[in-house]
């Protein structure tokens, strides 16, 4: 089930996620009115994995200050990652399998950038301006190759047309599209 599409614009300075509507068992479908994508202080989130990580890092997870001794990436890969772990626990999410913590997997925006929270909390950040996860995640991705080089259309547009062959093409993506923005430095 989902599809999540993350965006950053070249100059560091904007970023678009957009998530589909599904809630898979089997072959049951839900079409939620829970959004995958939320803003949580000045990150975007965009998740698959389980609404119930969705909703801890939505309404439970407090992001701490970040220090200015470290950089966006560290402060994600250390700071932020402690405190994701710290709610998937006390919420009852966080899982041990063969002895490795697991928690799951998500997209995050942040002062332009996109970053992948992977399940054992590592941090990836693309060398490419986008990212997506979720059972969709190869059709988006094809469509973000071919739409790349498209300057006319806005990243939240790009997004869009992402989600929606990623819809076109599997059967775990369904629309509504909830698609957020951010832009940095903040009100700018």
């Amino acid at each position: 089930m989902t599809c999540i599409v993350g965006w950053a614009d070249p100059q560091g300075q904007r970023v678009c996620i957009g998530g589909d509507s599904a809630a898979m068992s089997g072959l049951n479908l839900m079409v939620r009115a829970d959004e995958k994508v939320f803003r949580n202080g000045e990150m975007l989130f965009g998740c698959t994995t389980s609404f119930r990580m969705t909703q801890l890092l939505r309404f439970s997870l407090r992001i701490p200050s970040q220090p200015v001794e470290k950089g966006d990436y560290e402060f994600l890969c250390t700071d932020v990652v402690d405190a994701i772990r710290a709610c998937l626990k006390v919420g009852g999410f966080a899982r041990l399998e063969n002895g490795v913590e697991r928690g799951g997997s998500f997209i995050i925006g942040y002062r332009g950038h996109i970053y992948a929270e992977e399940d054992d909390f590592q941090v990836a950040q693309p060398q490419q301006p986008f990212y997506a996860v979720g059972c969709g995640e190869s059709f988006a991705y094809g469509a973000c190759w071919i739409l790349r080089e498209d300057g006319l259309l806005s990243l939240a547009e790009k997004v869009k047309r992402a989600l929606e062959v990623a819809h076109q093409c599997n059967g775990g993506v369904r629309p509504p599209y909830v698609v957020l923005q951010q832009t940095w430095p903040e009100g700018s």
